[in-house]
């Protein structure tokens, strides 16, 4: 039976792999973005200004927890880039299972401490007070989704 033939990064043409490499990340990144826009814009709609605000303000805390736990991920990368290099595919597999665990347990770990601290967070950005419950409350609704995002973006970067 005919080896399986694998694609490596580390051999041959560089471009095309690296594009290739990218675009999980890249289309997740689109995703958020569009996300947001259309929250905001539903938002505007039915709800004028102040919901906007809120929808703005939330998005910018939940793009600091995603891009926290983004960090933890790109430095869990070094690892399995290390792992890839030595064609440790065994290795790779189950390094790649327990950085998925690892990640969705720092993401329910974050979005606890942002939803205990969602007051004093929005009282630091100087959070509208016309805006301020909306605020609170989109902020745990992202939270509280945080975690499935996580787990999405794991399961499509491995």
């Amino acid at each position: 039976m005919a080896e399986a033939v694998q694609n490596r990064l580390t051999e041959g043409g560089v471009i095309r792999k690296l594009v290739l490499f990218a675009m999980p990340i890249l289309i997740i990144n689109l995703l958020q973005a569009t996300y947001n826009m259309v929250n905001m814009v539903i938002v505007g709609q039915f709800n004028g200004g102040y919901s906007m605000s809120a929808v703005s303000i939330g998005g910018q805390i939940t793009g600091l927890v995603l891009g926290i736990i983004n960090g933890v991920a790109n430095g869990a990368a070094i690892v399995t880039g290390q792992l890839f290099g030595q064609k440790r595919e065994e290795d790779i597999r189950r390094l790649s299972q327990t950085l998925t665990t690892f990640a969705v347990l720092i993401a329910l770990a974050i979005s606890i401490l942002v939803i205990l601290l969602r007051r004093p967070i929005l009282n630091i950005l100087n959070t509208p007070t016309e805006s301020y419950e909306a605020t609170l409350l989109y902020v745990t609704i992202c939270m509280c989704g945080t975690i499935f995002m996580v787990d999405c973006k794991m399961k499509l970067n491995t």
